[in-house]
């Protein structure tokens, strides 16, 4: 079920207009995850396995990067050029794959991106 949701999630920020004007203020009003579930002890519980630990902190990263007034110039240590095609990743291997499994191909993902 959550993993719909981060799909869903990661969708909405990779879809955001805010992208294609990064230097104009205002923001984005992505719905936070944490909004979308009606449980927050689910959020809570999820939080606390290695895979949402890791999804979590990358979806909060990018929720509060893009509900900012200014845009910061990275997101999650990456350009903003990567960090969308990270978080369009995010949405591909979620919905292609079981959730380890996506992350172990996201960090493959990350460590790509972030290289110079």
């Amino acid at each position: 079920m959550i993993q719909q949701h981060l799909i869903a999630e990661a969708k909405d920020i990779s879809a955001s207009t805010r992208w294609q004007y990064p230097d104009t203020p205002g923001s984005a009003h992505v719905v936070e995850l944490a909004a979308r579930l009606s449980s927050p002890e689910t959020y809570r519980a999820f939080r606390e396995t290695p895979e949402g630990d890791y999804l979590l902190g990358v979806i909060e990263a990018f929720e509060e990067a893009l509900n900012d007034d200014w845009l910061p110039y990275e997101i999650v240590g990456l350009s903003l050029e990567n960090a969308r095609e990270f978080i369009c990743n995010v949405t591909r291997e979620l919905e292609e794959y079981s959730m380890p499994e996506a992350i172990q191909r996201l960090r493959s993902c990350y460590s790509k991106l972030s290289q110079p």
